[in-house]
């Protein structure tokens, strides 16, 4: 049982990293002012590295100031804005696949 508990915890820390890391880069790339044409569309180490560390620190602030359910509270409210995108693109999605279908009748 020790074994798959080392093994477990090598999982979800791999886990934790590879979704940070994946979000510091799309953080990244959105704030980077990169050119499309250029060779190199990803950003800059620094600048992975600097929204890294951001995006740990803001969770450890919410983490130590209100605990869990400040952390879950703020999950929520940034959260709720996107779900009401989400929910128009779809709307908007499923009306264009309707008109679409029409037209190849």
């Amino acid at each position: 049982s020790t074994l798959l508990m080392g093994l477990s915890l090598i999982n979800i820390l791999t886990f934790f990293v590879t979704s940070s890391d994946s979000g510091a880069l799309v953080t990244a790339m959105m704030t980077s002012s990169n050119q499309d044409d250029s060779q190199h569309s990803d950003p800059a180490i620094m600048t992975r590295v600097v929204w890294a560390l951001a995006l740990g620190i803001i969770a450890i602030i919410l983490l130590m100031g209100g605990g869990l359910s400040a952390l879950q509270t703020s999950v929520i409210v940034t959260g709720l804005p996107f779900a009401l995108i989400a929910f128009v693109a779809a709307r908007n999605l499923y009306e264009k696949l309707k008109i679409d279908s029409n037209k190849k009748d």
